[in-house]
């Protein structure tokens, strides 16, 4: 992780509560581009979680999947719908 950068103070509209906000960025140390896939069991909120795959760009053109032990989640909390890959910064 590169050092946070600006950190500020709000408010969420809806619910009124104070949130912490800042960038982050998430250094890609690799030669390739950071590529993580996702796919749930089911499209409903039943499933809020997705098993995730990085997919690695071979020399030869193609495309390697390996899973990964990080979930991925849709984030509707604060009011930008997104997913999110869980601990991912780890």
């Amino acid at each position: 992780m590169a050092k946070p950068t600006g950190i500020r103070l709000d408010t969420d509209t809806i619910q009124g509560k104070r949130l912490l906000r800042f960038d982050a960025i998430i250094v890609n140390a690799g030669q390739g581009p950071l590529v993580v896939k996702g796919r749930r069991d089911c499209a409903s909120s039943a499933c809020p979680d997705m098993r995730t795959v990085q997919r690695i760009k071979q020399s030869n053109g193609t495309w390697r999947g390996v899973p990964t032990d990080r979930a991925g989640r849709l984030d509707v909390g604060d009011g930008h719908n997104h997913w999110h890959v869980l601990r991912v910064q780890r």
